[in-house]
């Protein structure tokens, strides 16, 4: 799950914002943001697609769930399981406030 004490969704606009070739040819442009700012429990954003192709403009929108460890460990204990380890990554490097992600490993 995303560690939502790394905040990603503030990087969002900037980080998928992009122009790319349409399998047409025209251009595309996707545009991403937050409409509703994280309450202590979800995002929810919308992904854009502009340009000159007859079904764009086109609006996706999402809302994601941030479970922080303790909301992870209460799920899984409540599907019977316990963590066996925790990861920041899926590189294995160390759960901190700053990780992306909380890459659990867990067992019956």
């Amino acid at each position: 799950t995303r560690n939502p004490l790394g905040r990603a969704w503030e990087r969002w606009s900037s980080q998928y914002a992009a122009t790319i070739d349409g399998p047409d040819g025209p251009p595309v442009t996707i545009t991403t943001d937050v409409v509703e700012p994280f309450d202590g429990r979800t995002v929810t954003f919308t992904h854009t697609f502009s340009g000159e192709h007859p079904a764009l403009p086109m609006v996706s929108r999402s809302t994601l769930r941030f479970l922080d460890t303790d909301g992870v460990r209460r799920l899984l204990e409540g599907a019977g399981l316990r963590i066996e380890s925790q990861f920041g990554d899926f590189d294995g490097s160390p759960l901190t406030e700053a990780s992306r992600e909380i890459i659990t490993l867990a067992v019956r």
